[in-house]
């Protein structure tokens, strides 16, 4: 590729470069951050504002807990609520219980004597055969019949469809009940009279006055639906929502005591009456409360971030993803409570998976903090609920526990296994402290089994879409690239062999540096790999490839030699995005040599041309290293380069890395590395003891042939 086309891709990163800057600012915005902050903080006092939505309020202590404070006084009078559950039974049992309304048909009779008129013609024509006296004989019958049932009651449903024993029948001047049992509908008419004249008359007799006569009969009770409604309704209303009161002065629970079912019960209704009564009261004092509430939990979290921790390689974005796992587990928590079901299902609370992936996507002390801030933030949610805050926290610390040194998505079991564990020990001895009953804990243990099971997936899903659609990219990630038979290494061990010995070495020497100084061993091994993938593209100018070949620079000018060199990190991060390298290695590409100067051919073109040489047109186009696994690579790179000179002694190695140190230092390449200088020093004891290591003279050993001594003689 000619020297001018180099030129324009560096030009062109440099605006790639400007671009990324702009978006950097974005994501360091303090202002953003703030927004972020307040945030979170509305959004998770909400949850504390208004709690259950209508619901009532519940304290999140179990029956046979012990009351261990001072004994709770009532400062003021109120009612014993009953519990929601038990209230919509006898919702329900009122509903049920409320008997139909039908109102009297005045036309019935009226009807019912036309109808028999009808049926006394056609009937008569119809059978002239039969006597007068008989024909009396069956009129009267059929009279005497529909007589009986509108006595009794004739009504137009179903007694199939009517659940309860009696009816009530409102005829404009009073309501009266029927039992079910009197009153007689079309089937139950029917029945009656085949049972009471099927020894009188014929068969075929019987089937004309049913289908003439009783089937078009009209009731004379007719179902009201409105009225029935109107009385069900009232029913309803009439349930009473407590069933006693408890006295201003009166204790509610002593010191000491075992709560009770009917402790539990007084002890929510006192809570419920507290909140009716600062909605009236001091709603807004109170409303303040629980957003500052969220901000004192919060506070451990920022506190660690932003004061403790180092905070600049945590972006917007970064801190928006765990803002929003607190707004996730304060969300959770609250439906635990607004869904009122009768099983625990607050174990359901994803903390493990939150505390797991923030482990992986950021790192363990960070995932410690968010655990513990989230943990807080949904037992304040559930009414001060200690026993699962501590059941939450136990299985997010043991969560990121399992992930420590994770290889691979197979270590999904040990997760599965600690996480219950974590729930496992705090439910069952809370249990036993509070006399909780055998079936109650397994209920307990079940749902948290559940939770145990589905953290790791949920968590690995979450990790892959994040992956997928951000520039994070986790250590699983990286594990998948540990592998020299990956297409780019095997090209550059094919086309730049000793570029390819060389990564390899700054891989081992990065490796153990990591290890020194607690960075990221397994990062740094494989962004070391990947590093200098950009020298494929013309191997031969880099002195490591130039084996038996007369080196190529001394055919070109060092502005020319310049651009080659500096063009090897522009091209590898090019390579990098073609075959899909994470964001994370492609940038251990271009800060490998940072901002540094080229000083050899920047000597040789001062040498040249004299002082006019621009000192910036003989340096890496950067950036410089922003973490201590892209200063570990830069110090190995430099050391291990150097470390293939010839006619060198081991003082001389140890004092050129020195040197070569301190020359990056005095460059400001370290600035941005968070990167301490005992933590360089460590750095540059272990590289100098690896390469000694590496480059030591082997003994050459004596041979008998080299001896004048008689082997058959014993030594």
């Amino acid at each position: 590729m000619p020297i001018l086309n180099k030129i324009n891709l560096f030009d062109k990163l440099n605006l790639e470069l400007s671009e990324s800057e702009k978006n950097a600012g974005l994501g360091k915005s303090k202002t953003l951050r703030a927004i972020i902050i307040i945030v979170t903080i509305l959004v998770c006092g909400s949850f504390f504002a208004f709690p259950y939505l209508g619901t009532d309020s519940s304290v999140s202590i179990g029956s046979g807990y012990t009351w261990t404070s001072e004994p709770l006084i009532a400062e003021y009078s109120f009612p014993i609520y009953i519990s929601p559950t038990v209230y919509a039974g006898e919702v329900e049992k009122a509903k049920s219980n409320t008997p139909p309304v039908f109102l009297p048909n005045n036309n019935s009779k009226d009807e019912a004597k036309q109808l028999l008129k009808s049926f006394k013609q056609t009937f008569s024509e119809s059978h002239r055969e039969m006597s007068a006296a008989d024909l009396d004989v069956l009129f009267n019958s059929v009279s005497k019949f529909i007589q009986s049932v509108y006595t009794k009651g004739f009504i137009d449903t179903d007694l199939a469809d009517i659940s309860q024993n009696v009816i009530m029948i409102d005829d404009g001047k009073e309501r009266f009940y029927v039992k079910k049992s009197r009153v007689t509908d079309r089937q139950k008419a029917e029945l009656n009279f085949d049972l009471k004249y099927s020894n009188l008359f014929s068969e075929q007799i019987l089937s004309e006055i049913k289908s003439n006569v009783i089937e078009l009969l009209q009731a004379n009770y007719l179902f009201n639906s409105d009225l029935s409604a109107e009385l069900i309704e009232i029913n309803v209303s009439s349930v009473p929502r407590s069933n006693g009161i408890v006295r201003k002065g009166d204790i509610i629970i002593k010191r000491g005591e075992l709560l009770s079912d009917e402790h539990l019960q007084k002890l929510n209704s006192y809570n419920k009456s507290q909140l009716l009564l600062s909605e009236q009261e001091n709603k807004f004092i109170k409303i303040i409360g629980h957003f500052g509430h969220v901000f004192v939990v919060l506070l451990f979290l920022l506190i660690y971030l932003f004061k403790i921790s180092d905070s600049e390689s945590l972006d917007n974005f970064k801190f928006s993803l765990l803002c929003s796992l607190v707004i996730f587990s304060s969300l959770f928590a609250w439906a635990s409570v607004a869904l009122n079901y009768d099983v625990p299902i607050e174990y359901l609370i994803l903390i493990p998976t939150f505390s797991m992936f923030a482990a992986v996507i950021f790192d363990f002390r960070t995932a410690f903090y968010l655990t513990v801030t989230m943990s807080l933030l949904i037992s304040g949610v559930r009414s001060h609920d200690y026993e699962l805050g501590i059941s939450m926290m136990l299985a997010g610390f043991l969560a990121i526990y399992s992930v420590r040194e994770i290889q691979n998505r197979a270590q999904i079991y040990k997760s599965i296994l600690l996480i219950f564990i974590g729930f496992l020990l705090p439910i069952v001895f809370f249990g036993m402290e509070q006399g909780q009953g055998l079936y109650q804990t397994v209920i307990m243990l079940i749902i948290a089994a559940v939770n145990s099971a589905a953290s790791p997936l949920i968590t690995f899903g979450l990790i892959y879409i994040v992956e997928k659609t951000s520039n994070i990219t986790t250590d699983l990630a990286i594990q998948e690239l540990d592998d020299l038979n990956h297409p780019l290494l095997a090209k550059m061990n094919e086309l730049a062999p000793g570029t390819y010995q060389h990564s390899l070495g700054v891989a081992m020497l990065s490796e153990r540096s990591a290890r020194a100084i607690g960075a990221n061993q397994l990062f740094c091994r494989v962004a070391s790999y990947f590093h200098d993938i950009g020298k494929i593209e013309k191997p031969e100018y880099f002195a490591e490839n130039q084996i038996d070949m007369e080196n190529k620079h001394n055919l070109i000018t060092p502005a020319q030699s310049s651009t080659i060199i500096k063009n090897h990190v522009i091209h590898g991060a090019q390579l990098g995005k073609q075959f899909k390298l994470p964001q994370r290695i492609i940038d251990i590409i271009y800060m490998h040599h940072g901002t540094s100067v080229m000083q050899h051919f920047y000597a040789k073109a001062v040498e040249k041309h004299g002082r006019d040489v621009k000192k910036e047109d003989y340096q890496y186009p950067g950036p410089k290293p922003s973490s201590k696994e892209a200063a570990i690579i830069m110090i190995c790179d430099a050391a291990e380069a150097i470390s293939r000179l010839e006619n060198k002694t081991i003082d001389d190695l140890s004092n050129m890395i020195d040197l070569i140190v301190s020359k990056l230092i005095d460059q400001g390449q370290f600035d941005d590395a968070n990167i301490t200088m005992s933590e360089i020093a460590k750095i540059k004891q272990v590289t100098s003891k690896n390469l000694l290591a590496m480059g030591h003279k082997r003994v050459e050993y004596k041979t008998v042939e080299n001896l004048n001594v008689d082997e058959s003689k014993p030594i």
